[in-house]
Protein backbone atom coordinates (compact mmCIF):
# COMPACT_ATOMS: atom_id res chain seq x y z
CA UNK A 1 0.00 0.00 0.00
CA UNK A 2 1.05 3.47 -1.17
CA UNK A 3 0.91 6.42 1.51
CA UNK A 4 -2.46 7.61 2.71
CA UNK A 5 -3.40 10.93 0.87
CA UNK A 6 -7.00 11.25 1.92
CA UNK A 7 -8.85 13.90 0.94
CA UNK A 8 -8.01 17.45 0.27
CA UNK A 9 -10.19 20.04 1.43
CA UNK A 10 -10.07 23.74 2.04
CA UNK A 11 -9.93 24.89 5.01
CA UNK A 12 -13.29 25.80 7.03
CA UNK A 13 -13.41 29.27 8.93
CA UNK A 14 -13.73 29.07 12.72
CA UNK A 15 -16.94 30.06 13.97
CA UNK A 16 -17.33 31.22 17.71
CA UNK A 17 -18.79 29.17 19.63
CA UNK A 18 -22.75 30.31 21.17
CA UNK A 19 -22.57 30.57 24.98
CA UNK A 20 -26.06 30.00 27.01
CA UNK A 21 -26.25 33.06 29.98
CA UNK A 22 -25.02 30.20 32.72
CA UNK A 23 -22.21 29.04 30.33
CA UNK A 24 -21.22 32.82 29.85
CA UNK A 25 -21.08 33.03 33.60
CA UNK A 26 -18.78 30.13 34.03
CA UNK A 27 -16.73 30.94 31.30
CA UNK A 28 -16.37 34.48 32.57
CA UNK A 29 -15.45 33.31 35.74
CA UNK A 30 -12.75 30.57 34.99
CA UNK A 31 -11.50 33.82 32.79
CA UNK A 32 -11.10 35.73 36.16
CA UNK A 33 -9.53 32.90 37.50
CA UNK A 34 -7.00 32.43 34.93
CA UNK A 35 -5.90 36.08 34.08
CA UNK A 36 -5.11 39.02 35.68
CA UNK A 37 -7.91 41.03 34.81
CA UNK A 38 -10.41 40.83 31.67
CA UNK A 39 -12.65 44.34 29.66
CA UNK A 40 -15.71 44.82 28.80
CA UNK A 41 -14.56 45.14 24.78
CA UNK A 42 -12.63 41.69 25.38
CA UNK A 43 -15.49 40.36 26.37
CA UNK A 44 -17.70 41.38 24.19
CA UNK A 45 -15.21 39.58 21.15
CA UNK A 46 -15.14 36.57 23.44
CA UNK A 47 -19.27 35.69 23.78
CA UNK A 48 -20.41 38.23 20.81
CA UNK A 49 -22.92 39.91 23.66
CA UNK A 50 -23.46 43.45 23.81
CA UNK A 51 -22.18 45.48 26.22
CA UNK A 52 -25.02 45.88 28.30
CA UNK A 53 -24.74 42.17 28.42
CA UNK A 54 -21.39 42.15 29.72
CA UNK A 55 -22.64 44.32 32.59
CA UNK A 56 -24.93 41.74 33.36
CA UNK A 57 -22.91 38.44 33.49
CA UNK A 58 -20.56 40.65 35.72
CA UNK A 59 -23.42 41.55 38.27
CA UNK A 60 -24.76 38.01 38.37
CA UNK A 61 -21.34 37.24 39.27
CA UNK A 62 -21.64 39.22 42.40
CA UNK A 63 -24.49 38.68 43.24
CA UNK A 64 -23.72 35.13 43.85
CA UNK A 65 -21.07 36.43 45.99
CA UNK A 66 -17.73 36.81 43.94
CA UNK A 67 -15.60 39.95 44.89
CA UNK A 68 -14.81 41.68 41.66
CA UNK A 69 -13.79 45.18 41.61
CA UNK A 70 -11.98 47.14 38.47
CA UNK A 71 -9.48 49.94 37.91
CA UNK A 72 -8.66 51.76 34.93
CA UNK A 73 -6.12 51.45 32.76
CA UNK A 74 -3.98 54.03 30.91
CA UNK A 75 -5.73 54.43 27.74
CA UNK A 76 -9.05 54.84 30.59
CA UNK A 77 -10.65 51.25 29.84
CA UNK A 78 -12.04 49.65 32.76
CA UNK A 79 -10.38 46.55 33.80
CA UNK A 80 -12.10 44.05 36.00
CA UNK A 81 -10.69 41.75 38.84
CA UNK A 82 -11.45 39.31 41.02
CA UNK A 83 -9.99 39.55 44.73
CA UNK A 84 -6.60 37.67 44.89
CA UNK A 85 -7.64 35.45 48.12
CA UNK A 86 -10.64 34.65 45.59
CA UNK A 87 -8.98 32.74 43.09
CA UNK A 88 -9.44 29.42 42.73
CA UNK A 89 -6.38 27.49 41.98
CA UNK A 90 -6.11 25.75 38.34
CA UNK A 91 -3.88 22.99 37.75
CA UNK A 92 -1.88 23.37 34.78
CA UNK A 93 -0.30 19.76 32.71
CA UNK A 94 2.78 20.02 30.46
CA UNK A 95 2.01 18.83 26.75
CA UNK A 96 3.54 15.16 27.81
CA UNK A 97 1.20 15.15 31.05
CA UNK A 98 -1.74 16.18 29.25
CA UNK A 99 -1.11 13.61 26.09
CA UNK A 100 -1.53 10.53 28.91
CA UNK A 101 -4.24 11.95 29.88
CA UNK A 102 -5.50 11.77 26.81
CA UNK A 103 -4.70 7.69 26.63
CA UNK A 104 -6.66 7.64 29.94
CA UNK A 105 -10.01 9.59 27.98
CA UNK A 106 -9.22 7.30 25.06
CA UNK A 107 -9.01 4.18 27.05
CA UNK A 108 -12.90 4.57 28.19
CA UNK A 109 -13.87 5.31 25.11
CA UNK A 110 -15.53 1.76 24.33
CA UNK A 111 -18.52 2.85 26.86
CA UNK A 112 -20.13 5.23 25.82
CA UNK A 113 -21.10 6.45 28.93
CA UNK A 114 -21.87 10.11 29.17
CA UNK A 115 -21.67 10.68 33.37
CA UNK A 116 -17.50 9.84 33.10
CA UNK A 117 -17.39 10.91 29.11
CA UNK A 118 -18.90 14.44 29.76
CA UNK A 119 -16.61 14.88 32.93
CA UNK A 120 -13.36 14.00 31.43
CA UNK A 121 -13.94 16.52 28.46
CA UNK A 122 -14.76 19.11 30.68
CA UNK A 123 -11.34 18.19 32.44
CA UNK A 124 -9.47 17.68 29.50
CA UNK A 125 -11.17 21.31 28.73
CA UNK A 126 -9.76 23.23 31.29
CA UNK A 127 -6.43 21.45 31.61
CA UNK A 128 -5.50 22.37 28.03
CA UNK A 129 -6.03 26.03 28.51
CA UNK A 130 -2.87 26.42 30.56
CA UNK A 131 -0.51 25.26 27.23
CA UNK A 132 1.93 26.63 24.81
CA UNK A 133 0.42 27.18 21.70
CA UNK A 134 2.87 24.42 20.43
CA UNK A 135 1.66 21.75 23.08
CA UNK A 136 -1.80 23.09 22.04
CA UNK A 137 -1.06 22.05 18.44
CA UNK A 138 0.20 18.89 19.42
CA UNK A 139 -3.19 18.03 21.59
CA UNK A 140 -5.31 18.96 19.16
CA UNK A 141 -3.09 16.50 16.31
CA UNK A 142 -3.10 13.55 18.82
CA UNK A 143 -6.21 11.43 17.48
CA UNK A 144 -4.11 11.20 14.11
CA UNK A 145 -1.43 10.32 16.51
CA UNK A 146 -2.32 8.14 18.45
CA UNK A 147 -5.20 6.01 17.69
CA UNK A 148 -6.83 2.94 19.36
CA UNK A 149 -8.63 0.22 17.48
CA UNK A 150 -11.21 -1.24 19.26
CA UNK A 151 -13.96 -3.51 18.00
CA UNK A 152 -15.86 -3.84 21.15
CA UNK A 153 -18.57 -0.69 21.93
CA UNK A 154 -20.79 -0.04 24.53
CA UNK A 155 -23.89 2.25 24.21
CA UNK A 156 -24.32 3.34 28.92
CA UNK A 157 -26.42 6.14 27.69
CA UNK A 158 -29.74 4.18 28.74
CA UNK A 159 -28.25 3.03 31.93
CA UNK A 160 -27.73 6.83 33.13
CA UNK A 161 -29.76 6.92 35.68
CA UNK A 162 -29.22 3.85 37.36
CA UNK A 163 -25.01 4.66 36.96
CA UNK A 164 -25.71 7.96 38.82
CA UNK A 165 -27.46 6.21 41.39
CA UNK A 166 -24.65 3.89 41.90
CA UNK A 167 -22.23 6.49 41.61
CA UNK A 168 -23.66 8.71 44.37
CA UNK A 169 -24.21 5.51 47.03
CA UNK A 170 -20.47 4.64 45.84
CA UNK A 171 -19.96 8.38 47.19
CA UNK A 172 -21.86 8.75 50.19
CA UNK A 173 -21.63 5.40 52.08
CA UNK A 174 -25.27 4.49 51.27
CA UNK A 175 -27.11 1.42 50.38
CA UNK A 176 -29.03 0.35 47.34
CA UNK A 177 -31.52 -1.63 45.93
CA UNK A 178 -30.24 -3.13 42.76
CA UNK A 179 -33.04 -4.70 40.39
CA UNK A 180 -31.39 -6.98 38.54
CA UNK A 181 -31.69 -9.89 35.39
CA UNK A 182 -29.21 -12.63 35.11
CA UNK A 183 -27.82 -13.80 32.05
CA UNK A 184 -30.42 -16.75 31.74
CA UNK A 185 -33.06 -13.73 32.17
CA UNK A 186 -34.49 -14.34 36.13
CA UNK A 187 -35.12 -10.98 37.90
CA UNK A 188 -33.95 -10.57 41.40
CA UNK A 189 -33.44 -7.90 43.90
CA UNK A 190 -30.31 -7.50 46.12
CA UNK A 191 -29.86 -4.98 48.91
CA UNK A 192 -26.41 -4.22 48.47
CA UNK A 193 -23.81 -2.27 50.24
CA UNK A 194 -21.40 -0.93 46.97
CA UNK A 195 -17.77 -0.95 47.15
CA UNK A 196 -16.40 -0.42 43.72
CA UNK A 197 -17.53 0.37 40.12
CA UNK A 198 -15.34 -2.42 38.64
CA UNK A 199 -14.12 -1.96 34.58
CA UNK A 200 -13.57 -5.04 33.05
CA UNK A 201 -12.97 -5.06 29.18
CA UNK A 202 -15.71 -2.56 27.94
CA UNK A 203 -18.27 -3.19 30.27
CA UNK A 204 -19.11 -1.75 33.77
CA UNK A 205 -19.60 -4.15 37.14
CA UNK A 206 -20.89 -3.26 40.50
CA UNK A 207 -18.78 -5.13 43.51
CA UNK A 208 -20.57 -5.76 46.65
CA UNK A 209 -21.82 -7.34 49.68
CA UNK A 210 -25.45 -8.49 49.07
CA UNK A 211 -27.47 -8.78 51.97
CA UNK A 212 -30.21 -10.82 49.89
CA UNK A 213 -27.33 -13.65 48.97
CA UNK A 214 -25.24 -12.72 52.24
CA UNK A 215 -21.91 -12.89 49.95
CA UNK A 216 -20.10 -10.51 47.75
CA UNK A 217 -21.50 -10.13 44.01
CA UNK A 218 -20.33 -8.81 41.15
CA UNK A 219 -23.87 -6.64 38.81
CA UNK A 220 -23.32 -6.33 35.56
CA UNK A 221 -24.38 -2.59 34.05
CA UNK A 222 -26.35 -4.04 30.97
CA UNK A 223 -28.46 -6.46 33.33
CA UNK A 224 -29.43 -3.86 35.91
CA UNK A 225 -32.61 -2.57 35.29
CA UNK A 226 -33.14 -0.57 38.07
CA UNK A 227 -31.31 1.29 41.22
CA UNK A 228 -33.04 2.98 44.42
CA UNK A 229 -30.51 4.63 46.45
CA UNK A 230 -31.55 4.12 50.26
CA UNK A 231 -31.33 6.74 53.21
CA UNK A 232 -29.61 4.03 55.04
CA UNK A 233 -25.59 4.06 55.14
CA UNK A 234 -23.23 1.27 55.95
CA UNK A 235 -20.09 0.65 57.27
CA UNK A 236 -17.31 0.58 54.68
CA UNK A 237 -14.89 -2.16 55.34
CA UNK A 238 -11.64 -0.11 55.36
CA UNK A 239 -9.35 -3.23 55.06
CA UNK A 240 -11.14 -3.96 51.69
CA UNK A 241 -8.94 -3.93 48.92
CA UNK A 242 -10.47 -4.85 45.03
CA UNK A 243 -6.55 -5.65 43.86
CA UNK A 244 -6.67 -8.45 46.69
CA UNK A 245 -10.11 -9.34 46.07
CA UNK A 246 -9.41 -10.11 42.20
CA UNK A 247 -5.50 -11.28 42.41
CA UNK A 248 -6.43 -14.87 41.45
CA UNK A 249 -9.28 -13.85 39.10
CA UNK A 250 -9.43 -14.92 35.57
CA UNK A 251 -11.82 -12.75 34.20
CA UNK A 252 -14.43 -10.75 36.17
CA UNK A 253 -15.71 -13.73 38.45
CA UNK A 254 -14.40 -14.99 42.07
CA UNK A 255 -14.74 -18.51 43.27
CA UNK A 256 -12.60 -21.03 44.11
CA UNK A 257 -9.15 -21.12 42.76
CA UNK A 258 -7.89 -23.76 40.64
CA UNK A 259 -4.53 -25.09 39.46
CA UNK A 260 -4.62 -24.87 35.77
CA UNK A 261 -2.19 -26.35 32.96
CA UNK A 262 -2.32 -25.94 29.18
CA UNK A 263 0.38 -26.80 26.51
CA UNK A 264 -0.05 -24.62 23.58
CA UNK A 265 1.40 -26.06 20.11
CA UNK A 266 5.04 -24.27 18.87
CA UNK A 267 3.04 -22.16 16.38
CA UNK A 268 1.14 -20.55 19.67
CA UNK A 269 4.22 -20.50 21.56
CA UNK A 270 5.71 -16.74 20.36
CA UNK A 271 2.05 -15.34 20.66
CA UNK A 272 1.89 -17.17 24.44
CA UNK A 273 4.72 -15.43 25.75
CA UNK A 274 4.54 -12.24 24.47
CA UNK A 275 1.30 -11.73 26.98
CA UNK A 276 1.26 -11.76 30.53
CA UNK A 277 -2.18 -13.83 30.86
CA UNK A 278 -2.50 -13.78 34.40
CA UNK A 279 -0.10 -12.40 36.92
CA UNK A 280 0.87 -15.50 38.88
CA UNK A 281 1.60 -17.27 34.70
CA UNK A 282 4.45 -19.39 35.06
CA UNK A 283 5.86 -20.59 31.40
CA UNK A 284 7.82 -23.00 30.21
CA UNK A 285 9.24 -24.09 26.68
CA UNK A 286 9.47 -27.74 26.27
CA UNK A 287 12.34 -29.36 23.56
CA UNK A 288 9.80 -29.83 20.81
CA UNK A 289 9.42 -26.11 20.33
CA UNK A 290 5.95 -26.33 22.71
CA UNK A 291 5.35 -23.96 25.51
CA UNK A 292 3.55 -24.82 29.24
CA UNK A 293 1.32 -22.23 31.07
CA UNK A 294 0.61 -22.84 34.70
CA UNK A 295 -1.42 -20.91 36.84
CA UNK A 296 -3.31 -21.01 39.79
CA UNK A 297 -7.05 -18.93 38.92
CA UNK A 298 -10.90 -18.47 39.79
CA UNK A 299 -12.92 -17.98 36.88
CA UNK A 300 -12.77 -21.49 34.87
CA UNK A 301 -15.37 -20.78 32.36
CA UNK A 302 -13.60 -17.41 31.33
CA UNK A 303 -10.64 -19.80 30.91
CA UNK A 304 -12.61 -21.89 29.05
CA UNK A 305 -13.83 -19.35 26.62
CA UNK A 306 -10.27 -17.92 26.37
CA UNK A 307 -8.88 -21.47 25.18
CA UNK A 308 -11.48 -22.31 22.80
CA UNK A 309 -10.02 -19.80 20.58
CA UNK A 310 -7.06 -21.62 20.17
CA UNK A 311 -8.85 -24.19 19.28
CA UNK A 312 -7.05 -27.63 18.64
CA UNK A 313 -3.72 -26.05 19.03
CA UNK A 314 -3.77 -26.07 23.00
CA UNK A 315 -4.41 -28.72 25.05
CA UNK A 316 -5.46 -28.81 28.29
CA UNK A 317 -3.96 -30.90 30.74
CA UNK A 318 -5.31 -30.29 34.25
CA UNK A 319 -7.92 -30.15 35.87
CA UNK A 320 -10.09 -32.79 34.39
CA UNK A 321 -12.86 -31.45 34.71
CA UNK A 322 -12.09 -28.23 32.75
CA UNK A 323 -10.07 -30.66 30.04
CA UNK A 324 -13.66 -32.59 29.60
CA UNK A 325 -15.95 -29.74 29.58
CA UNK A 326 -13.70 -28.53 26.33
CA UNK A 327 -13.57 -31.29 24.58
CA UNK A 328 -17.41 -31.89 24.41
CA UNK A 329 -17.50 -28.43 23.32
CA UNK A 330 -15.00 -29.01 20.50
CA UNK A 331 -17.13 -32.04 20.16
CA UNK A 332 -20.14 -30.38 19.51
CA UNK A 333 -18.32 -27.74 17.18
CA UNK A 334 -16.91 -30.48 15.16
CA UNK A 335 -20.60 -31.84 14.73
CA UNK A 336 -21.53 -28.69 13.77
CA UNK A 337 -19.54 -27.98 10.55
CA UNK A 338 -19.62 -31.40 9.56
CA UNK A 339 -21.51 -31.42 5.92
CA UNK A 340 -23.89 -28.54 4.97
CA UNK A 341 -24.95 -26.20 7.06
CA UNK A 342 -28.83 -26.71 7.51
CA UNK A 343 -29.41 -23.08 7.05
CA UNK A 344 -28.03 -23.48 3.35
CA UNK A 345 -29.97 -26.51 2.88
CA UNK A 346 -33.28 -24.84 3.92
CA UNK A 347 -32.15 -21.71 1.65
CA UNK A 348 -31.91 -24.17 -1.57
CA UNK A 349 -35.08 -26.16 -0.84
CA UNK A 350 -37.06 -22.89 -0.59
CA UNK A 351 -35.52 -21.59 -3.86
CA UNK A 352 -36.64 -25.27 -5.71
CA UNK A 353 -40.02 -24.92 -4.46
CA UNK A 354 -40.00 -21.10 -5.79
CA UNK A 355 -39.02 -22.33 -9.33
CA UNK A 356 -42.12 -25.15 -9.19
CA UNK A 357 -44.10 -22.61 -8.79
CA UNK A 358 -43.44 -19.89 -11.00
CA UNK A 359 -42.87 -23.14 -13.94
CA UNK A 360 -38.92 -21.86 -14.18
Amino acid sequence: MGRYEGKRTMPRRKTKPTYSHIERVMKLREMLDQKPFVTIAGLREEFGVSRRTVYNDLEALQTCGVPLYNDMADDNSARWMIEHSARRRTVTLTGDQLRTLYLARRLIAPMDAEVFNHDLDSVFDRLSKGLTPADKEFIERLPQKLHFVSRRFKDYKKKRTPLEHLLFCLKKDKLAEVHYRNVEGRRSKHLVEPYAMVVYRTSLYLLGYSHSRKDMRTFMLDRISRVDSLKEGFKYPEDFDPDAYFANAFGITVDTPQQVVVIFDASEAQFVEEHIWHPQQKLEHLPDGRIKLTMKVSGIEAVLRWLMGFGANAEIVSPQGLREEAARRLRGGAKRYRGTSPSLELAKATRRRRSSNTGA
